[in-house]
């Protein structure tokens, strides 16, 4: 979630979904 924050336009709370949104952040995790 704290990669997200980075992000524009995403803002998801939920760590399941932070990976559906957005898989290539679960990359760099």
């Amino acid at each position: 979630p704290e990669a997200v924050q980075g992000l524009p336009g995403l803002t998801v709370n939920s760590g399941i979904e932070d990976f559906a949104i957005v898989p290539f952040e679960a990359e760099v995790q």
